[in-house]
């Protein structure tokens, strides 16, 4: 939200996500951190820990949406598709961005943000389903580069989540990573 978009800039990876990471821990001085991320986070903080393992000492990854692995991830997508294309026809991009953020975080979360930071977030909504949603839904880590990953990852998913698919992705990562 506060960074400047580069010129001409329309698309992004995950991968280019964690070098702008590593890339501000290197600028402030930081050898190496431990990490955490939720959601989309998440995947930016594990893909800082493959590619940049010296610059991580431990990752933890909340409740990573990470579509690409589901058996099923059609009524996923569809479901998400759904809400926010109904919310965008009704009231454009960021009545779309608040509908997917109340199905992210809850009304409670979103209705006790400041303002500010709210309407700073909205203001997103074009960068947020042309450039980055895109690169997040069709993220999948490689499994051997998970396997050898030499940065101890916590995978977490809180009991309460109703959506069962952070649970299978989380089952997944996990395995992978050889970590529960």
């Amino acid at each position: 939200s506060r960074s400047a978009t580069p010129a001409e800039w329309s698309a992004t990876t995950v991968a280019e996500q964690a070098d702008d990471a590593a890339a501000v821990l290197a600028r402030v001085g930081v050898p190496n951190a431990l990490v955490y991320g939720t959601s989309n986070g998440a995947a930016v903080a594990l893909e800082l820990a493959l590619r940049h393992p010296s610059r991580v000492r431990g990752a933890i990854l909340h409740e990573m949406p990470l579509l690409s692995v589901l058996e099923d991830p059609a009524p996923v997508g569809s479901a998400i598709g759904s809400l926010i294309g109904g919310a965008m026809e009704a009231g454009g991009p960021r009545a779309g961005l608040d509908a997917f953020l109340r199905f992210a975080f809850g009304d409670a979360v979103v209705d006790a943000w400041k303002p500010e930071l709210r309407d700073e977030l909205l203001a997103n909504a074009p960068m947020v389903f042309t450039v980055e949603l895109p690169a997040f839904q069709a993220y999948r880590p490689d499994p051997g580069q998970l396997a050898a990953c030499p940065v101890p990852v916590t995978v977490l998913v809180g009991r309460e989540t109703q959506a069962p698919f952070f649970h299978e992705a989380a089952r997944w990562l996990a395995d992978r990573l050889g970590t529960t």
